[in-house]
């Protein structure tokens, strides 16, 4: 019956008696249960995604259980992932993500993370090899996640990010230097969830919630970054699945946006009040506005580039083309002294560049990890970098629009807004004089 489903789906099988190397397994007492051989197949030829046939191992096995006791028997599916990911530590933050392995579990799916074996039990012989694609089509929309981490950390843009754990549900990764992000992949909606976590050498125990201060930046906007990867994953693709041929777009997204987040935040912080005030108006463009005593009220656009690779920061009050200007956030005042702002901030980047050069390869968005919260100008070389390196023949920013804009790397996005801030506050504060 089982080589027969096969057979219809043009699927070619061998036999093959049971082997120690094959998968782990537990010894039967009964002498016969190693009589009938177990049918062998290869991967490529079960799956027809190609990335998800990547992340298993070559060969997948059909095991007929328990025809030797007379009673009903079942087929279990084996694979066998190339990855071997390993398991977070109990005390950290992530381990407070519910864990969605008993519902796994009760679909007869069971995954053993120390082997990296996934096993699917069908108690219909009839229909075990359907059945078991069909959970496997599920599956794979989260162990091709698994299995692009891996990828990508072989290579020398993202060594630095790996998994940190995997079920059959939920995929953890960490994509900075102590920055996590969970992506859960839900059946019911045919969607991706994204939730947002930081790490640290003394982590909150599992059994209670991570402190506020723990709250990765990006969890601010989960909801439209899951609403985002969403978006790749429907696009059209050739040959590779969704998700594993965007999953280096998001990932830079991700590594792109972190260093502006966190130096939002820390400009607010610095300043005592509500302002600057951080607008989300997709996931590429942000505005920081401050609001002067309800009379004035000034803006800086920042957007990144279609790349990842730079930003470019503006006044919002000035057109962007033929745009209108966008008044979504009341009325605009233009930022008096602009160009003395883009020069305080093109300053800063050329002394992030130099401060320490070649400590860092510009891929490592390590300024994002020591954000600078104790204001003051980044001006005349006295910025800190946090280790940024700008790669050989890349100006870390360039001025545009005489003097009236910058465009930055985003290596060095936290130094040109910790800069551009304090002067617009600077600017803010003569004229209330």
């Amino acid at each position: 019956m089982v080589e027969q489903q096969l057979k219809d789906r043009g699927i070619p099988y061998t036999t093959h008696f049971p082997d120690d190397s094959d998968f782990p397994t537990a010894r039967s007492r009964s002498a016969l249960a190693g009589m009938v051989p177990y049918l062998c197949v290869n991967a490529s030829d079960l799956f027809k995604d190609g990335r998800a046939a990547e992340v298993a191992s070559p060969k997948v096995f059909l095991v007929l259980n328990d025809w030797w006791k007379g009673s009903k028997c079942s087929v279990e599916t084996i694979v066998r992932l190339r990855h071997r990911p390993s398991v977070t530590a109990t005390n950290d933050p992530v381990s407070t993500t519910p864990s969605t392995s008993n519902s796994a579990r009760a679909e007869g799916i069971k995954f053993d993370p120390v082997t990296s074996t996934v096993r699917f039990r069908s108690p219909k012989i009839a229909g075990c090899v359907p059945d078991f694609l069909e959970q496997w089509e599920r599956l794979s929309k989260v162990i091709v996640v698994a299995g692009e981490v891996n990828r990508l950390n072989k290579t020398e843009q993202f060594r630095d990010i790996r998994l940190i754990s995997f079920d059959l549900c939920t995929a953890t990764l960490q994509y900075a230097p102590g920055y996590l992000v969970a992506i859960t992949y839900t059946p019911t909606s045919d969607s991706y969830q994204v939730s947002f976590y930081r790490s640290h050498p003394t982590s909150t125990p599992a059994a209670h919630p991570p402190a506020a201060d723990d709250e990765s930046p990006h969890q601010l906007i989960a909801q439209l970054l899951s609403h985002h990867l969403n978006e790749l994953t429907t696009q059209p693709q050739s040959t590779q699945d969704a998700l594993g041929s965007n999953g280096k777009q998001f990932i830079q997204l991700l590594r792109a946006t972190l260093p502006l987040l966190v130096e939002a935040e820390a400009l607010r912080a610095a300043s005592h009040g509500h302002f600057p005030a951080l607008v989300v108006r997709s996931v590429t463009e942000y505005r920081l506005v401050w609001d002067n005593e309800g009379i004035t009220r000034y803006a800086l656009d920042i957007c990144l580039t279609p790349d990842a690779k730079s930003y470019l920061i503006t006044d919002a009050s000035r057109p962007k083309g033929d745009l209108p200007v966008d008044l979504s956030c009341g009325p605009l005042t233009p930022i008096p002294s602009l160009e003395r702002v883009v020069l305080k901030g093109f300053q800063a980047a050329r002394a992030a560049k130099v401060a320490t050069p070649g400590s860092v390869p510009a891929s490592t968005p390590a300024a994002a990890m020591t954000p600078a919260r104790g204001g003051g100008a980044v001006g005349g070389g006295s910025g800190t970098s946090g280790g940024v390196t700008i790669l050989p023949g890349m100006p870390p920013a360039l001025r545009l629009d005489n003097g009236h804009s910058i465009l930055c790397a985003t290596t060095v996005v936290q130094d040109v807004l910790r800069a551009m801030g304090n002067e617009v506050e600077t600017a803010i504060a003569s004229i209330n004089k």
